[in-house]
């Protein structure tokens, strides 16, 4: 098969190789799966430097099941010729450059059929191969950083209200999911409190009406305006209970929750 491999450490050392071996599915909850799509992220960059010999990478994948091992259909809702989703271990030397990978079907998600029957299926796999690690992220700053409430995590008794939640990138990957649980947030939230949160996108003029459509109630182009000012005149002088940061604006960060830079 395929396969793009870092031969050693170094960026540089990564090409595509025609001749390497399938991979077998070895455990009872193992799954071949054939990939159709994969994306690109930070990590895969990072995995070049881990130093692991003829590692392929990649981490993001949809594809269709071809192989399952022996308790895959009894114990999961996992079936062979399944499309599924997932995100694959970055720290192992297989990866989703390629054009077969091995997974453990406990880790995958199924792709409804409604959603692709009729339709053409790759592009369908484009959509799920693109999700696993930008949702992850934005989950884990909203949810397991932040805290809000929202899906898998209870309420508390006395939950801690999110007013002003800035994001900038909101019309990106992480950005554009962090915008949509952040919505879920304000829609979940008795309507007293909902009405009190605002959810600030940050993006570039031509991506302002996509980040309002995913869940922004408030936009600010950085582009035409101070972003700081903007904030601080949106939230009425309160400033974020929450900056997301997906352009490593550190200053601008701080300077928005409200602290300032000395």
């Amino acid at each position: 098969m395929r396969a793009w491999i870092a031969e050693k450490a170094g960026p540089e050392n990564l090409k595509l190789v025609n001749d390497v071996p399938i991979p077998e599915i070895k455990g009872d909850y193992d799954i071949l799966v054939k990939i159709l799509t994969t994306s690109i992220n930070p990590v895969d960059a990072y995995k070049t430097s881990f130093g692991i010999p003829n590692a392929i990478i990649g981490v993001d994948a949809c594809g269709i099941v071809q192989k399952v091992g022996s308790k895959v259909e009894e114990d999961t809702d996992v079936k062979n010729g399944d499309l599924v989703y997932f995100l694959h271990d970055a720290s192992v030397p297989t990866g989703t450059f390629a054009d077969f990978v091995v997974q453990d079907a406990r880790t995958v998600g199924v792709v409804p059929k409604k959603f692709y029957e009729g339709k053409d299926i790759n592009k369908i796999a484009i959509e799920f191969g693109s999700f696993p690690t930008v949702f992850l992220t934005a989950y884990w700053d909203l949810v397991k950083k932040a805290g809000l409430t929202i899906f898998p995590i209870e309420y508390p008794s006395h939950p801690k209200l999110f007013k002003n939640i800035v994001i900038t990138g909101a019309s990106g990957g992480v950005g554009s999911y962090a915008v949509q649980l952040a919505r879920i947030y304000k829609e979940t939230l008795p309507k007293e409190q909902s009405e009190q949160v605002r959810i600030i996108g940050i993006c570039s003029t031509a991506n302002i009406d996509f980040a309002k459509s995913m869940g922004a109630t408030h936009m600010i182009d950085y582009t035409k305006e101070n972003v700081v000012e903007r904030v601080r005149e949106i939230t009425q002088e309160e400033m974020a209970d929450i900056y997301v940061d997906n352009i490593m604006s550190y200053e601008q960060g701080i300077s928005c929750l409200g602290y300032g830079v000395h």
